[in-house]
């Protein structure tokens, strides 16, 4: 009962309240990946033959799938292909017939992962100078370590402070169970299989940060390594004995988890996300275009009035890449600023019609735009939603 609450409570309803369904499928494939990789250990163990090559073929292909679906699924995967690679090597003797196995599946990951290799690194080429993850010496371990039992945001709110202090006792928590059952002789791998892939993952990406030093370390990315967190903590609360202690930290977590969900659903349906998106649809026409200057507002409107041309301009940074929305296609283009970050508006010269200027906090686009041969539909507007705290600060033009 409590793994199943751990394991299903927390990521699915983080992944569905924050609508990020890459990362809560991230979560749980990586977890599959774990789990058949301990059941496989296990079969070798205790020679289960019949067990073992079906475990066996359910890790490679959760491990495969792991990599597909993020990168950080690819340090998951490879991290726990590492520790099984490393006990068979180490056991060699005893599982020779095991350890040839592991390498042929470990082969057959690799040429299965070979064609999205050029693609990986195509993407690091175009993101390369354009990275949008930063580092806090203070803020980003304190993100880290309380991610699971607080809001999205490292902020100033309750949740936030909450979720910090739980946090902060519950790795107290673990820390002194640990050593009374390792004081004890007790066998706590599966602890150390969950949270040792989890935070192996994590020192991972610290060093690859510092060796290529660029940040690839934040809290989100987290969500796809839940799975193998979880599996460490429901076995941990598993052994534990007092019930009064285990009800306060089950009822802690799903508490914060509830208000977590609920406030994320609260601002992502909030009616003010929609204000924008009504005033225009009051007076929008087919033939009407929209320019932006920021992603959110653009990808929003898009998909709402996907039958218009929608025009974002890109400054100079991460989104340079024509590819970056192309999801998005064919309703939304991209323009881009030169490297002394002007814009040139001669792509309009030959247009006539109406436009919508569509800016965010940033308003420049509504005042630099050239005023020749344009009148005033509509004045600036500003909308304030609760989504994201985006801001569309809106105007319509007629161009002639």
């Amino acid at each position: 009962m409590i793994f199943s609450i751990l394991v299903f409570f927390i990521p699915v309803m983080i992944g569905y309240a924050l609508e990020i369904r890459m990362y809560s499928w991230g979560c749980l494939i990586s977890f599959l990946c774990g789990i058949y990789a301990y059941r496989y250990y296990k079969n070798i163990k205790e020679k289960e033959q019949n067990k073992k090559i079906k475990n066996l073929v359910l890790f490679s292909v959760t491990s495969i799938c792991s990599c597909y679906i993020h990168y950080y699924g690819i340090l998951t995967a490879g991290l726990i292909n590492l520790i099984l690679l490393i006990y068979l090597i180490k056991n060699r003797k005893e599982v020779k017939k095991d350890l040839i196995q592991f390498l042929v599946v470990a082969l057959v990951q690799v040429l299965l992962y070979v064609p999205w290799l050029l693609y990986l690194a195509m993407q690091i080429q175009h993101v390369h100078g354009g990275y949008w993850i930063t580092l806090d010496p203070i803020k980003t371990p304190i993100d880290i370590l309380s991610f699971h039992f607080r809001a999205f945001e490292l902020d100033n709110s309750i949740y936030t402070i909450l979720g910090v202090i739980i946090a902060s006792l519950l790795y107290i928590y673990l820390g002194i169970r640990t050593y009374k059952y390792k004081k004890a002789n007790e066998d706590i791998k599966p602890m150390k299989l969950g949270f040792g892939i989890y935070f192996g993952v994590i020192l991972i990406a610290v060093l690859v940060t510092i060796v290529i030093w660029r940040p690839i370390l934040t809290s989100r990315y987290l969500l796809i390594m839940t799975g193998m967190y979880i599996f460490g903590l429901a076995y941990m609360l598993g052994k534990e004995k007092n019930k009064i202690l285990l009800s306060v930290v089950l009822i802690s977590i799903v508490m914060l988890g509830t208000f977590t969900s609920v406030r994320y659903i609260n601002e992502n349906y909030d009616e003010t996300n929609l204000s924008a998106y009504n005033y225009i649809k009051e007076n929008i026409r087919d033939d009407d275009i929209f320019i932006y200057t920021y992603f959110g507002n653009c990808g929003v409107m898009s998909v709402k009035f996907p039958e218009n041309t929608h025009i974002l301009i890109c400054s100079n940074g991460w989104q340079r890449e024509e590819k970056a929305y192309s999801a998005y296609a064919p309703a939304m283009k991209m323009k881009f600023k030169d490297e002394n970050d002007n814009f040139d508006w001669n792509f309009l010269k030959d247009f006539k019609g109406r436009i919508w200027l569509v800016g965010d906090t940033d308003s420049w686009i509504i005042d630099e735009f050239p005023k020749e041969k344009t009148r005033v539909l509509k004045d600036t507007k500003k909308i304030e939603t609760k989504y994201h705290n985006y801001v569309y600060q809106i105007k319509l033009i007629e161009k002639f």
